[in-house]
């Protein structure tokens, strides 16, 4: 038989599927694992406090990750500040590492579409005063 046709289109290899009440090995190592939580996890503090250092590497990177706290950042969008002078204040808080870069970056593009909203609400507006002065 030829490679090309080795499989033949539109039919299963496996026609009745996958029988019923069948689990796959991940689910039941989480539900064996659910089971034994409490324990596993005061014998890894014990380990830890033992001082098992990769023990204590893998509790706190888990439990207290060191990530920087995704606070609200107050930027300046009143009518007279333009997207130039928002995205100037936002670099330059990424730059004084008032806000982390990931941040930065989320407030520019909150930046550009609310310009890009207001350019376009300002398109139609005009638009419609147009087509209501040719009436």
């Amino acid at each position: 038989m030829s490679r090309s046709h080795l499989f033949q289109k539109g039919v299963s290899g496996n026609p009745s599927g996958r029988p019923k009440g069948i689990t796959n090995f991940n689910a039941i190592a989480k539900a064996d694992l659910a089971k034994h939580k409490t324990t596993l996890l005061n014998k890894s503090i014990e380990m830890a406090m033992n001082g098992s250092e990769s023990m204590m590497k893998l509790l706190l990177d888990r439990l207290l990750p060191i990530r920087p706290k995704d606070d609200p950042i107050q930027i300046d969008m009143s009518a007279g500040s333009d997207t130039g002078m928002q995205s100037q204040e936002i670099l330059q808080r990424i730059y004084d590492g008032d806000i982390t870069p990931l941040q930065g970056l989320s407030a520019l593009q909150s930046v550009l579409s609310h310009d890009t909203v207001k350019n376009n609400s300002d398109a139609v507006r005009m638009a419609l005063e147009i087509a209501s002065s040719k009436k």
